[in-house]
């Protein structure tokens, strides 16, 4: 896979240098439909199972903890991070990753997710949520502003508060469900970016991956 890097809004997706905490260089790896806005930086192993929907200005950097997977039906609009400490991980099955998102995640304007941390199925990220060192089980909503990290694992189908901040496992525990106003929240929004995808991919020119 070539770089890309022809001007100021051009995407940058390329493999990451090798250094004493990523001992390989790969490129990212794209597979079915995935959508990559301008100003995007994808970097390093990678692995992206379409139909995936990155907008614009995001950062997905796999060069300092390595490697991520990002799952179908996933959405990462805009100016967010995913990024990750070296050698810490999660499993998820037989293999160690330093971020996995199942799939059907969105991830709103402004978020980061860093790892070691796994999100699961059908889960919602408002706006400017910080997720460091944490799993999030599938099902769940996580609104704006929320903080989460201390090596929590949040069970399935639980509601963060906007501004909460979750860094005790007994707080993790103690979460409510997903109010039931918001249990289409999610579902909603995955659509929606499903169709600004296939919408970008057939009216525009935007997809910087048709560059490569």
């Amino acid at each position: 896979m070539q770089n890309s890097v022809t001007s100021a809004n051009s995407a940058i997706i390329t493999k990451n240098p090798v250094t004493s905490h990523v001992h390989y260089t790969t490129d990212p790896k794209f597979y079915s439909d995935v959508f990559v806005g301008p100003g995007s930086a994808v970097v390093g192993d990678v692995t992206i199972k379409g139909p995936v929907f990155i907008g614009f200005h995001n950062i997905i950097r796999a060069d300092y903890g390595s490697p991520f997977f990002i799952g179908p039906g996933t959405s990462i609009h805009d100016h967010c991070l995913i990024h990750g400490q070296p050698n810490q991980f999660v499993k998820v099955g037989a293999y160690r990753w330093s971020v996995h998102i199942d799939g059907e995640v969105s991830i709103l304007h402004g978020s980061a997710v860093h790892g070691p941390c796994r999100v699961g199925k059908n889960t919602f990220i408002g706006q400017h949520v910080s997720i460091f060192d944490a799993e999030i089980g599938p099902n769940c909503v996580i609104m704006h502003g929320a903080n989460i990290t201390g090596g929590v694992k949040i069970p399935e189908g639980r509601y963060v508060e906007p501004g909460k901040t979750v860094f005790k496992q007994e707080d993790a525990d103690g979460l409510p469900p997903v109010p039931g106003d918001h249990l289409s929240v999610n579902p909603e929004t995955v659509n929606g970016y499903m169709e600004l995808l296939y919408t970008y991919n057939r009216q525009t020119d935007l997809n910087q991956l048709k560059s490569l």
